[in-house]
């Protein structure tokens, strides 16, 4: 009940904080524009003198797997001029994570909050979160989507916990901000002593086979540098920490750097070993979107299985205009387990209670052989459905014998068939 308990607190203080987000930032951005582009979305003042934005427009949308969802859209809006109010749903969701399905979506002027719930097997990785949190944020980048995330979860631990501090297995995290910040190419040099700046696709397997990593010939450059860093650096990350700009090759749906062209605008957060956050500026250039689309395309050929298909949908919609977007998602059965200090995730996942097993009374081999019926027929009969010996009673010796020799049959028993005089024997006997 107690994990439970920090549960709700935690999403509602998440939750809650998001919202602040909304009718405070988001609102007094509305603000800024004209009162009667205001008023079409019906934008209500707030007692500070902003505008409620909360309620603009709201869309349930599951594509397909994997597949990054963003729909041009004409409302039913119009301004008291009579025009026509359109615009673009930017990125709205990475719907299908793990199979994943958007449950609960809205957003706001620009502002999208995402809770996606999923399936994921808790016995073969004890971290892994099947139900993420995501958040989109129009005119922002990673940068602001840093500062925002930090300043957050240390909200929430201290809503949670009275502390910054939280004790986790042997390790105690703190969740005071500032976080530490190291690109992957600086962390990946920090731990293995190699800069992989500039390396093609077989100076990187080289280096893999000196430092131990193992790879396969279905791996382009971005697959290995993520096994480099996965194998090699991830775990020393123990207080929340960013590590920004990935390499181009390991974020094909991420906005180039804009000081060097080689890297992307996006960062993950680790904390007590494990990744917690995900985040990017959104690519919104349609041109260079697909062309990382094509060399996911080539990426499959070789046969990464992971590699994406050039999503036309996703192309259109880019090429109508998304303004530029930050978004992120968390993983929020791991952000519970690191509140609370939970080691495996299975203690704050909310199972559904399973139906009790059914528990079928069934009676002794010796009943049925004290009517005369050989032990190895009486699996059969209970297979048949008569599973105690007075089940028999009343039925149609035909039934009964055929029932139990259409078993001998299917599965191939080769057991000698009873007649039908011996079937009725039996059931006089009862």
């Amino acid at each position: 009940m107690k994990q439970k308990t920090n549960k709700m607190l935690i999403f509602t203080s998440l939750a809650a904080y998001f919202t602040y987000f909304i009718h405070g930032i988001g609102a007094s951005i509305l603000g800024q524009y004209k009162p009667e582009f205001a008023a079409a979305w019906d934008a209500k003042p707030l007692a500070d003198g902003t505008l409620d934005v909360s309620m603009v427009v709201s869309v349930i949308a599951a594509l397909g797997l994997g597949r990054l969802i963003s729909l041009p859209f004409s409302g039913p809006l119009s301004d008291k001029y009579g025009r026509k109010l359109s615009g673009i749903i930017g990125v709205l969701c990475y719907v299908a994570y793990f199979f994943g399905m958007a449950n609960s979506t809205s957003m706001a002027m620009g502002y999208a909050f995402a809770v996606i719930g999923g399936i994921a097997n808790s016995f073969l990785d004890t971290c892994v979160s099947p139900t993420c949190m995501e958040i989109y944020v129009s005119y922002k980048d990673y940068n602001w989507m840093m500062d925002f995330t930090e300043k957050m979860l240390e909200k929430i631990c201290l809503d949670v916990n009275g502390t910054t501090e939280v004790k986790v297995g042997e390790n105690t995290i703190n969740f005071k901000t500032p976080f530490k910040r190291i690109t992957m190419l600086d962390a990946i040099k920090e731990h293995t002593g190699i800069d992989i700046s500039g390396m093609d696709e077989a100076q990187l397997r080289e280096v893999c086979k000196k430092i131990g990593v193992e790879v396969d010939e279905t791996m382009g450059k971005g697959k290995i540098i993520d096994e480099i860093f996965g194998e090699k650096c991830e775990g020393h990350y123990i207080q929340p920490t960013f590590i920004p700009d990935y390499p181009i090759e390991m974020s094909p749906l991420t906005k180039r750097h804009r000081n060097n062209p080689e890297l992307t605008e996006r960062f993950e957060l680790m904390v007590n070993g494990k990744e917690l956050a995900n985040a990017y500026s959104e690519l919104n250039d349609p041109l260079d979107q697909e062309e990382r689309f094509k060399e996911q395309m080539r990426l499959a050929d070789k046969g990464d299985d992971e590699a994406m298909i050039i999503d036309q949908d996703f192309l259109r919609a880019l090429q109508y205009g998304m303004p530029p977007t930050s978004g992120i998602g968390i993983g929020i059965d791991r952000l519970v387990m690191l509140m609370t200090g939970q080691t495996t995730i299975q203690e704050v996942l909310f199972f559904p209670q399973m139906r009790p097993e059914k528990v079928v009374k069934k009676d002794a081999a010796a009943k049925y052989m004290e009517l005369g019926i050989a032990e190895d027929w009486v699996p059969v009969i209970q297979k048949a459905g008569y599973n105690t010996v007075a089940d028999m009673k009343d039925v149609n010796p035909q039934k009964l014998h055929q029932d139990i020799c259409g078993i001998n049959k299917k599965y191939k028993l080769e057991l000698t068939n009873p007649s039908v005089n011996d079937v009725t024997e039996w059931i006089q006997k009862i």
